[in-house]
C-alpha cells in the first residue's frame, strides 16, 4: 500500500518550511552581507568570499539526500537541517563583531557558521524536496513546485521587510535580536508545519517499495547509488540540464543592473525598480507554469508527466534566451528600447522554465521510488549540488565577462551585447537538453549481444521461474540489464499461497491476484482442541491474501517479461566454463541442447537447486521438509469442517510426526496438504485421511503437486564469482511455518541489487551483500523459529501445550504483527515478559 498523497494543505505546509529556509538563507548571504559591508566597513569580498563558501559546502547535498533515502522519515533530516542552519545564522552574527575587530578566530568563526548554513540548507532543502517528490501526486507536482517556490520567494520578501524595519536604528545588540528572533521564528514554523506530514503514510522502511530490511543500508553505498543515478540516462541528462540552465541564470542575475547604469543611465533607485520589475516577472511565470504545467498537456505517470513539462522547461528557456536577445539589442540602440518590457518578459521566462524544471526534477526522483529504489532524496541532492556549483561558476562568469570586456572593449554596449547573447546561447542549449525525447530505456541500456558462434551473451541468466527467479529477472531488467529468464514448464511448487500484506505492498501485488482472504487461522491440537488466532481482532479489515501459485506464478513471469526479460522454457543442465573462465549455461528443450554465455547467473529453481549443487558442495545436505498438497475444488457453502475466510493448521501427529498439515483456501479452490522431514511418511496417505476427517473425499480433485522445502538458509548464496542462489535454492524459506513467498522475493530483491552492483563494478564481493541483507533483516526471526520447530513440533504432547499457547492474546497480537510486517514489535518489552512467563510454565509442565 503506497502512502496517500499529500493535499494542497500539505503542500502549502511544506511550502511553510520552505519559506523557513528563505528567511534564515535571506537573514545570512543578504542581510549580512550588507552589515558586513555598510556597518562593519570590512572588504566586498569578504562576505561575497563566505557566500561561495556557502554555495561550495552544498556540493555534500547528496550526501544528505542519500541519508534521508536510508532513514525511516523525511522529516528528521529536516528538522535537523533547520536547526544546523539557524545555528550556523547566529553563529555568523556573533562572528561580526570579532570580524570587524579583526580577532583572533573571528574568519574561523565565519568560515564554520556559513559551513553550517550550507550544510543546513542542504540537509533541509534536498529532504524536503525529496518529501515533495515521494509525497505529491503526478498531477499537482507542477503546482506544487510553484507554490512551495513562491512561498520561499514570500517568506524572503516578508522577512526583509521586518528585519529591515526592525534593525532600525541599527546596533549590534538590535542585529542579534533580530537575527535570533528570525532564526527562532523560522526554526519553529519548520517544526509545526511538519508535524505529523508524514503520519498519512507508513514508514518506508514498511512501505512499498522499499524494504525494511534496507534500512541502514538501501542503497549498498553512496558510491554505488551514484553510480546508478549516472548510469540512468535521463537523469544523467538531467542533471546536466539543471546545470546548464542554471548556469544561463546566474550569468544574468549579477550584471542586470550595471547594465542598465552603464547603458541606460539609471540611478541606483531606478536600476533597483528594474531589478524588482524582473522579479515580479518570475513571480508571474512561476504561477503561469504552475498552473499550465498541472492543467494542460499530457500524459499521465512519471513519463507522461515529464513529457508535458519538458515543453514548459524548454519555452521558459527559448524566452530567455529571446528575452536576453532582446536586452543585446537594447544595448544597441540604446534608450529607446522598450527596457522594462523587456526585463518583465525575462522575468517571465525566468520563472517559467525554473518552476517547470523543478516539477520535472520532482517527478524524475518519484521515478526512484516507483522503480523500486528509494532514491529520491540522493538525486534531488546531486540535481542540488549541480545548482550550486552553476550559480557560484555562473555569477562569477558574468561578473568576469562584463570585466574583462571592458578592460578590452571601449563601448559598453558592445561588452553587454556580446554577454547577453552568450547567456541566450546557453539558454537555447539548456533548452535543447530539455526538450531533447529520452529514448526508451532498454535502448540506453546494456542488451544482450552476440559474440563469436553465434552464443547469446546475457548480462544475467536466471534459471527458475518462480517468485523469487520472476523477481529477480524483473529487476534486473528494469534496471537496465540484459536478463534471460529460464524456467521448467508445467512446474508448480506446493504451497498454501498465503501473503502477507508487506509483500502486496512491498511487490506491487494488484488485487485480481488476490483469490481469498483468511481473516482468521484455527490452531487443531493432537486432542482435536481448535484455538482460533483472528487476524484483526478489532474488526478493521485486516486479512491475509491467498494467492493461487499457477496464475500468480505466471502474472510474475509476465511481468519480467514486460520490464524487458527474455523468457525461454528449458531445463537447466549445467554451468561450464569457456576458455576466458566467463560461465556458459547450458540447458535443454525439445529441440535439443543449447548453451548462452552469462556474466553472472542466478539460481532460483527451488529445494535441491541444481545451480546450488553444481557450486556448492554443502548444498544436497541442507534438511528439507517434505510437502504435499492436492488442490481440490471449493466445498458447497454449508461443509462444517471449511471456512473460505480461515485457514486450518492440523498439529497432530496422525497426519504429521514433525511437521503439520493444512487446509487453506483460494476463493473457488481450496489447497490440503501435509509436510514431514520423514522420508517413510505416507505424505498422500496422511493427505486423504484429512481429507476424509474434514469430509472434504468427495471435492474435485484439481492437481496434486509435491516437493521439498529448506529449513535452513544456506551457508554462503554466491560462489566468490559469478553465481548467486536466492528463494528455496537458497534456504530462504521461514522454519515451523514453511512461509517462503516473502523470504523468496526479499531475496530476489536484494540478489538484483548486489548482480546490478557486481556487472557496475566487476568486484564479485559485491554478490555477498544479497545473503548479509537477508539475515541481518531475518536472521533472528529464523533462528527463533527453527528453536520453536526443534522443541514443539517433537511430539504430541508439546504440540498440545503450543496450540494451548496460541490462545493467549500477547501470543495472538504479537504474532500476526510479524507475520503481517515482517519485523518484531520492540516496543512492548512487557508483553516480551508475559510471554516468556507462560513459555517457562508451559516447559516445566511439559517436563513434568
Amino acid at each position: 500500500m503506497s502512502a496517500v498523497p499529500l493535499g494542497w494543505l500539505g503542500i502549502v505546509r511544506l511550502g511553510l518550511v520552505q519559506s523557513a529556509i528563505g528567511a534564515i538563507v535571506m537573514l545570512a548571504t543578504s542581510l549580512l552581507n550588507r552589515v558586513m559591508v555598510v556597518e562593519y566597513a570590512l572588504p566586498a569580498a569578504l562576505p561575497a568570499g563566505l557566500v561561495a563558501w556557502h554555495y561550495a559546502v552544498q556540493l555534500s547535498r547528496p550526501v544528505w539526500g542519500h541519508g534521508s533515502d536510508r532513514g525511516a522519515r523525511r522529516t528528521p533530516w529536516i528538522i535537523g537541517g533547520m536547526a544546523v542552519l539557524a545555528l550556523g545564522a547566529l553563529l555568523a552574527v556573533g562572528a561580526l563583531p570579532l570580524l570587524a575587530a579583526r580577532a583572533p578566530g573571528g574568519l574561523a568563526l565565519a568560515i564554520a557558521a556559513f559551513a553550517m548554513i550550507g550544510v543546513g540548507v542542504g540537509a533541509a532543502g534536498t529532504s524536503l524536496l525529496a518529501l515533495l517528490a515521494t509525497r505529491v501526486a503526478a498531477e499537482r507536482r507542477a503546482a506544487a513546485a510553484a507554490i512551495t517556490w513562491i512561498m520561499m520567494v514570500a517568506g524572503i520578501a516578508v522577512t526583509a521587510g521586518v528585519a529591515g524595519a526592525l534593525l532600525e536604528p541599527f546596533s549590534a545588540a538590535r542585529l542579534t535580536r533580530v537575527a535570533a528572533g528570525v532564526a527562532g521564528c523560522a526554526f519553529a514554523l519548520a517544526v509545526v508545519a511538519l508535524l505529523g506530514v508524514e503520519r498519512g503514510a507508513p514508514s518506508r522502511a514498511l512501505a512499498m517499495p522499499v524494504d525494511a530490511s534496507r534500512r541502514g543500508e538501501r542503497s549498498a553505498n553512496l558510491t554505488t547509488a551514484l553510480r546508478t543515478i549516472w548510469d540512468d540516462g535521463e537523469a544523467r541528462r538531467f542533471t546536466l540540464f539543471v546545470f546548464v540552465s542554471m548556469l544561463a541564470y546566474a550569468m544574468q542575475d549579477l550584471i542586470l543592473e550595471p547594465f542598465a547604469g552603464l547603458v541606460f543611465g539609471l540611478a541606483p533607485g531606478a536600476s533597483t525598480q528594474l531589478s524588482g520589475v524582473q522579479h515580479g516577472g518570475v513571480l508571474v511565470g512561476m504561477i503561469v507554469a504552475g498552473v499550465g504545467g498541472g492543467a494542460f498537456g499530457g500524459g499521465r505517470g512519471v513519463g507522461g508527466e515529464t513529457r508535458r513539462l519538458r515543453w514548459w522547461i524548454g519555452g521558459g528557456c527559448l524566452g530567455s534566451a529571446a528575452a536576453l536577445a532582446g536586452l543585446a539589442l537594447a544595448a544597441r540602440i540604446g534608450p529607446g528600447w522598450p527596457l522594462t518590457a523587456n526585463v518583465a518578459l525575462l522575468g517571465l521566462a525566468n520563472g517559467v522554465f525554473a518552476v517547470a524544471a523543478i516539477g520535472a526534477m520532482i517527478a524524475l526522483a518519484g521515478s526512484g521510488q516507483a522503480e523500486g529504489r528509494e532514491q529520491a532524496g540522493l538525486r534531488m541532492g546531486v540535481w542540488g549540488a549541480a545548482q550550486a556549483i552553476a550559480f557560484g561558476l555562473g555569477g562569477l562568469l558574468g561578473a568576469t565577462g562584463v570585466d574583462l570586456g571592458r578592460s578590452r572593449i571601449d563601448s559598453p554596449a558592445t561588452v553587454f551585447t556580446l554577454v547577453f547573447l552568450v547567456e541566450a546561447l546557453v539558454f537555447v542549449v539548456a533548452a535543447a537538453l530539455a526538450m531533447r525525447r529520452p529514448g526508451r530505456r532498454q535502448d540506453m541500456t546494456p542488451v544482450a549481444r552476440a559474440r563469436g558462434g553465434g552464443m547469446t551473451t546475457y548480462d544475467c541468466v536466471v534459471v527458475g521461474g518462480g517468485p523469487a527467479g520472476a523477481t529477480a529477472a524483473a529487476e534486473l531488467a528494469q534496471a537496465g540489464r540484459s536478463v534471460l529468464l529460464l524456467d521448467r514448464a508445467g512446474r508448480i511448487k506446493p504451497c498454501g499461497g498465503a501473503i502477507p500484506p508487506r509483500l502486496i505492498r512491498d511487490f506491487a501485488i494488484p488485487d485480481h491476484l488476490i483469490v481469498g482472504r483468511a481473516r482468521t487461522a484455527r490452531m487443531i491440537a493432537p486432542s482435536r482442541r481448535a484455538v482460533d488466532m483472528p487476524v484483526d481482532p478489532s474488526g478493521a479489515g485486516g486479512y491475509v491474501g491467498m494467492v493461487d501459485r499457477d496464475t500468480f506464478d505466471e502474472w510474475l513471469r509476465d511481468r519480467a517479461a514486460k520490464q524487458g526479460a527474455e523468457r525461454r522454457t528449458g531445463r537447466f543442465e549445467a554451468i561450464v566454463r569457456d576458455g576466458d573462465g566467463g560461465a556458459q549455461v547450458r540447458y535443454t528443450d525439445g529441440e535439443g541442447d543449447h548453451r548462452v554465455r552469462a556474466r553472472c547467473v542466478i539460481g532460483a529453481d527451488g529445494a535441491r537447486s541444481r545451480v546450488a549443487e553444481a557450486v556448492f558442495d554443502d548444498a544436497v545436505r541442507n534438511p528439507c521438509v517434505f510437502a504435499y498438497h492436492e488442490v481440490i475444488r471449493t466445498p458447497q457453502p454449508g461443509t462444517a469442517a471449511f471456512d473460505r475466510t480461515r485457514c486450518d493448521v492440523f498439529y497432530q501427529a496422525e497426519f504429521s510426526p514433525d511437521f503439520y498439515g493444512w487446509l487453506f483456501p483460494h476463493g473457488d479452490t481450496a489447497s490440503i496438504g501435509v509436510g514431514s522431514a520423514h522420508k517413510g511418511h505416507g505424505l498422500r496417505d496422511a493427505t486423504s485421511r484429512l481429507r476424509v476427517r474434514l469430509g472434504l473425499e468427495s471435492c474435485v480433485t484439481l492437481r496434486r503437486e509435491g516437493a521439498p522445502i529448506p529449513l535452513r538458509p544456506l551457508r554462503r548464496w554466491d560462489n566468490g564469482r559469478d553465481v548467486l542462489v536466492i528463494g528455496d535454492a537458497a534456504g530462504a524459506v521461514a522454519p515451523a511455518s514453511g512461509e517462503g513467498l516473502y523470504y523468496a522475493m526479499l531475496s530476489a530483491r536484494f540478489a538484483a541489487e548486489a548482480v546490478d552492483t557486481f556487472l557496475a563494478s566487476g568486484d564479485p564481493r559485491a554478490l555477498g551483500a544479497a545473503r548479509r541483507r537477508f539475515m541481518r533483516a531475518h536472521g533472528l526471526v529464523f533462528r527463533i523459529l527453527a528453536i520453536m520447530q526443534h522443541f514443539w513440533y517433537r511430539d504430541d504432547r508439546r504440540r498440545e501445550r503450543f496450540v494451548a499457547m496460541c490462545a493467549d492474546r500477547d501470543v495472538q497480537h504479537l504474532t500476526w504483527h510479524a507475520y503481517m510486517n515482517k519485523r518484531l514489535i520492540y516496543a512492548r518489552p512487557l508483553a516480551y515478559a508475559r510471554i516468556f512467563a507462560k513459555d517457562m510454565r508451559h516447559l516445566l509442565q511439559t517436563a513434568s
